[in-house]
């Protein structure tokens, strides 16, 4: 099984060279599946956005696409409180959960960015219990025999030694919970 994984791509500052580079790569490459976990836009531009979407048309499929906090409107403070992924939705799809299923593959993309948080520090991310609780119930309706893999922008535990700290609110708990499942 091949996967593809992507992040941080953040068009509108983006590695020019490096983006054409990695799509052609992919085409080359016989994957089954490519996933990319967010900030495909540096700061959720329209702009951004449309050229996100033409590079993701141009990558291989299937494709499972989730958004990270740079995709949330930077500057327009309106749509960052009120409706936080209405670009990504528009020009990439839908924003709360995207899922792959394929023979042996059982594949769930989570939104753990936010538009705004009760904390200094709004781009850590957030995961509830009713995400956790959604995604549990897919998997368990997924083939037992599948590999189950989440996932989201942010890491939900913390990374020892890494160069910043995750913080994901309940994300220790939703990682726990995706262990033993």
């Amino acid at each position: 099984m091949r996967i593809a994984h992507l992040s941080d791509i953040h068009f509108g500052g983006e590695n020019v060279e490096a983006v054409a580079a990695v799509r052609e790569w992919l085409a080359t490459d016989r994957l089954d599946l490519v996933v990319v976990s967010g900030d495909l836009t540096r700061f959720g531009e329209k702009g951004e956005f449309a050229s996100a979407a033409a590079w993701l048309r141009q990558l291989p499929e299937p494709q499972l696409v989730t958004p990270g906090n740079h995709d949330a409107p930077y500057l327009a403070w309106y749509d960052r409180l009120f409706t936080p992924f209405a670009r990504y939705e528009r020009a990439i799809g839908r924003a709360r959960f995207q899922t792959h299923l394929a023979p042996g593959l059982a594949v769930y993309g989570l939104n753990t960015a936010r538009g705004v948080q009760p904390r200094a520090n709004w781009s850590k991310g957030q995961i509830s219990r009713r995400q956790v609780e959604e995604a549990l119930a897919w998997f368990a309706a997924a083939p037992a025999e599948s590999l189950k893999i989440v996932v989201c922008h942010h890491p939900l535990t913390e990374m020892i030694g890494g160069p910043m700290t995750g913080k994901v609110w309940n994300g220790e708990a939703a990682a726990k919970a995706f262990a033993e499942a």
